[in-house]
């Protein structure tokens, strides 16, 4: 059975830990590559005569191996992509903020308490007096 991980790193460490992770594959790799080799190899014998069901067995493990290493490079290529889209969504989300800051505000309104104080409403502040 596989489990899906979670866990948590510092944002200057995500393409570090990234690579380690990918890294975890490199076995599955060098396996992949030496059955590749030994398939060819037992496939190629001098009299055509080779163990066709030991070069079967080997494509059967061969497979194995390839589908290690593509569940961690897709799993790797997800973190990578999920941390892309943070940056741009911070990077989106500062402009934002920025754009708000350096937009001019609407004049300020008397709290509700300053305008239960004033007797008459002609005498509630208009923009002229703010």
């Amino acid at each position: 059975m596989r489990l899906k991980l979670s866990f948590t790193v510092e944002e200057e460490d995500i393409y570090k830990e990234a690579a380690m992770i990918l890294a975890m594959a490199t076995s599955d790799l060098k396996h992949g590559i030496s059955m590749y080799e030994n398939i060819q190899k037992e496939l190629l014998t001098q009299d055509g005569a080779g163990d066709i069901e030991k070069a079967l067995a080997m494509m059967s493990d061969l497979r194995k191996a390839l589908l290690k290493v593509d569940v961690r490079t897709v799993e790797v290529d997800d973190i990578i992509t999920t941390y892309r889209e943070h940056l741009e969504s911070t990077k989106e989300e500062n402009l934002v903020a920025q754009n708000l800051r350096e937009m001019p505000q609407p004049p300020s309104m008397p709290a509700y308490e300053e305008l239960e104080t004033l007797e008459d409403p002609a005498e509630a502040p208009t923009d002229e007096n703010l």
